[in-house]
């Protein structure tokens, strides 16, 4: 991982970190993250390269502009069930 794209992944996750688990030290941003079966407190210039990777997973799929599922392409829309209830009560009447 390139020194640019960490530091865009710290901000990402120091961003997306609830403010109950993070802070500041010593004006050093600080996050709770969980080592060896306990809770610590983690400088973010100090994770490591596999927390830094973990803690920003969804940061990959929104720089890739990736949004989730897209619509299901089976079946008609709401629209269009609309539309063919309102020409059969035309022609009903």
């Amino acid at each position: 991982m390139s020194p640019h794209e960490r530091k865009a992944r710290l901000a990402y996750i120091w961003k997306n970190t609830h403010r109950d688990y993070k802070g500041t030290t010593g004006g050093e941003r600080t996050i709770l993250v969980l080592r060896h079966g306990g809770t610590v407190l983690v400088g973010l210039n100090d994770l490591t390269a596999s927390e830094v990777r973990k803690l920003s997973k969804r940061w990959s799929l929104k720089r890739t502009g990736y949004t989730g599922p897209g619509p299901k392409k089976d079946g008609p829309t709401v629209a269009t069930d609309r539309t063919a209830l309102r020409r059969a009560v035309r022609r009903d009447t």
